[in-house]
């Protein structure tokens, strides 16, 4: 994604290896994307709603024990250009895996207790076997990021695509093979390893046996707040979880946490490669603030010319696109997903201001936020649970959404300008893709009247109507969005790069 600005941008090199990355890790979304839809319509048939319940609330449980080994360190490698970078790195290395390692023991001893706290008796193998996994997961961590500051996301692109697609195929053998919850766990187990021979070869990087102990406290003066930060936002984004899971049981919360999954699948998708893309671009211009105010203001508008339409119209066909691809078992998600897609919008082009705050070295920022979040957070879940999912769906949206509207605010503050010339760029996207759904939804209207239990051929009708249509909005009245658009994905589309523009520009 090209975040720099085309007329004077500070290193053309930086700028050409962050669209070209972006290409690649925009293929990726693409073909995981189709991949793992395919495999959650087959899984949603096999499994029931209490199995996904189980194992989304282990790893939930089991998160909030290994989150500070997530991201601060290997983030602080991304950061960190001074000299003697080079122990840091290795210092690096040994911290994280000491730090997953000590908090996976912790994690064994309290499994027992936690299986007992939720009566979950199934639970406990369950949460020893992923446990097992943090460990070996740390092992990545550091090569992945000496490959991201490189910008070298080719390699990593490959790796991931194919182990992904790996792991998705052994879930859809083993539960058709009656293996169960555990068909969401095994494949996991194997990948784990498999990830961190490969990037150890690819970053051509080996840990020394010298650990650096004095560069700890240097490594943890950075990483300190962006694990505080990462617990903080763990337990905001993970909270419903733990408490649905207790509050509601494991049935009520594999329902939520599909609605949760859906409504999310574009904003995730979208936030992993902002965050692997945007650190190393910002921080390159950290000090120029008009550099940045450009970055910003253009990364939010190719995010929402990308994303808004994708949700608005997934809001307007929640029913079918459910009762289509996961079956009717899962129907009560549909009113779920429609109000976390509320919040799904905002979340879909939030994920630039996290990144701008580790870039510009104000970590503390996303701390703080998160820690006065928590409270309110988990008081709007307990109580939205007396009306159910619903209910705990309107809480989460609600404070979720105020906070990250309260994210853009400091973050205008950062850039020194104005909340409003912050959001400006996602109002044409937003406009586009209300008209779009509007368009969509009388649509649906008469394919309701006229065929109310032909889901499949409503959906695909819909989705084909919704594309063309947002296809002349943007080529007729949003030209400029529909042009920067494919600005940023030249690399991806490739030879059709040139048929695109002249179709936008045919008017």
């Amino acid at each position: 994604m090209n975040i720099l600005p085309p007329s004077q941008p500070p290193n053309q090199n930086i700028t050409t290896k962050v669209v070209r990355g972006g290409a690649w890790l925009y293929g990726r979304i693409l073909v995981t994307g189709v991949v793992n839809l395919g495999v959650m319509a087959i899984l949603a048939r096999q499994l029931s709603p209490a199995e996904f319940g189980l194992v989304a609330l282990a790893s939930t449980a089991l998160g909030l024990l290994v989150v500070i080994g997530a991201e601060g360190i290997n983030e602080f490698v991304i950061y960190d250009n001074k000299e003697g970078r080079e122990e840091r790195v290795q210092a690096a290395f040994w911290m994280d895996l000491a730090f997953s390692t000590t908090t996976a023991l912790i994690g064994l001893l309290l499994v027992p207790w936690i299986a007992r706290f939720y009566a979950e008796p199934a639970l406990e193998p369950i949460l020893v076997a992923l446990l097992l996994r943090y460990p070996i997961d740390s092992l990545s961590k550091i090569p992945d990021a000496l490959l991201k500051k490189r910008l070298d996301f080719q390699k990593l692109v490959i790796r991931d695509t194919i182990l992904e697609i790996l792991s998705s195929l052994g879930s859809v053998v083993l539960a058709l093979t009656g293996w169960g919850a555990w068909s969401l766990v095994i494949p996991s187990l194997v990948v784990s390893p498999m990830r961190a021979i490969i990037v150890l070869r690819m970053a051509r990087w080996r840990p020394s046996l010298a650990f650096h102990f004095k560069e700890w406290p240097h490594i943890f003066t950075y990483s300190g707040n962006v694990i505080g930060g990462t617990l903080a936002n763990y337990v905001v984004n993970n909270g419903d979880n733990l408490l649905i899971g207790k509050l509601m049981g494991s049935y009520a919360l594999g329902i939520y946490n599909l609605s949760w999954n859906v409504s999310n699948m574009v904003g995730n998708n979208v936030t992993g490669l902002v965050n692997k893309l945007a650190l190393p671009a910002f921080s390159a211009v950290s000090g120029d603030l008009s550099h940045l105010r450009m970055g910003m203001s253009r990364m939010l508008r190719v995010l929402s010319v990308a994303t808004f339409p994708l949700l608005i119209g997934l809001f307007v066909v929640a029913d079918d696109f459910i009762l289509t691809v996961y079956g009717s078992q899962w129907q009560q998600a549909i009113l779920p997903l429609r109000i976390l897609i509320i919040y799904a919008l905002r979340y879909s082009v939030g994920s630039p201001a996290g990144v701008l705050f580790k870039a510009v070295g104000r970590t503390d920022i996303t701390f703080k936020l998160g820690i006065y979040t928590i409270p309110f957070y988990l008081v709007s879940i307990w109580a939205g649970s007396y009306y159910g999912i619903v209910g705990v769906a309107v809480g989460v949206t609600l404070v979720r959404t105020t906070v990250g509207l309260i994210s853009f605010e400091l973050v205008a503050r950062c850039l020194k300008t104005s909340f409003w010339k912050v959001i400006e760029p996602l109002v044409p996207a937003f406009m586009a893709s209300c008209w779009m759904g509007g368009v969509v939804f009388l649509a649906k209207l008469l394919l309701n009247a006229l065929l109310p239990e032909s889901h499949l051929l409503n959906l695909v009708t819909l989705i084909t109507l919704g594309g063309l249509t947002y296809f002349f909005l943007l080529r007729t009245f949003y030209h400029n969005l529909a042009l920067d658009l494919v600005r940023v994905t030249a690399l991806l589309l490739g030879p059709l790069q040139g048929y695109v523009v002249k179709a936008l520009n045919a008017h």
